[in-house]
């Protein structure tokens, strides 16, 4: 017997002899909890690419039913090139060796330069290409999460735009919203 027939075979038979029986005896409760199960499951996937901050900002607003509206413009403060929070593989990225294993996936990764972390516990980064001037030396080929900036996430992530950006990340009521209280009028 194999380690993987060894750890199967219990597994099959506490199916047999537990889960089965159960669920034909309770099918609404196992129903209830596959349900719980679910939401605990996008729970910790928020959890893994935001803060608790962010967790909680994002159940505010979905139990208002509101959404994020980006709007504004950049003002070139250049701000949003000094303090940078980045994305890796799973989540925001708390630990150099993460930011490591990413630079080494993406190399454009390598100009950006950790700073510290900020007050939840992600690594801040700065941009190596931010000219004194406040540009990007290279703004025609910056990376997708310049050219985007400000992300929605960025408000799960329990952040904030800097001082002085032009733009404003706010909870809206979805247009869609609007148009099916006209329709039910």
């Amino acid at each position: 017997m194999n380690a993987t027939s060894a750890c199967f075979l219990p597994c099959a038979m506490v199916l047999q002899f537990t889960i089965v029986p159960l669920y034909q005896k309770n099918k609404a409760l196992i129903s209830f909890l596959c349900t719980v199960y679910r939401i605990m499951a996008k729970i910790l996937q928020l959890l893994s690419s935001c803060s608790f901050t962010g967790l909680i900002r994002y159940l505010h607003m979905r139990l208002r039913g509101k959404e994020l509206l980006v709007t504004g413009s950049c003002s070139n403060c250049g701000s949003c090139c000094r303090k940078i929070n980045l994305e890796g593989h799973r989540g925001w990225l708390r630990h150099e060796q993460d930011f490591y294993a990413v630079a080494a996936d993406y190399p454009e990764y390598q100009r950006f330069q950790i700073t510290g972390k900020d007050e939840q516990g992600f690594l801040r980064f700065s941009c190596s290409w931010l000219t004194p001037e406040g540009f990007c030396k290279d703004h025609g080929e910056r990376l997708d999460l310049c050219r985007n900036f400000p992300d929605k996430s960025l408000r799960f992530c329990g952040g904030t735009l800097p001082a002085g950006c032009g733009y404003l990340i706010q909870e809206v009521r979805p247009f869609s919203k609007y148009l099916a209280d006209e329709e039910s009028k």
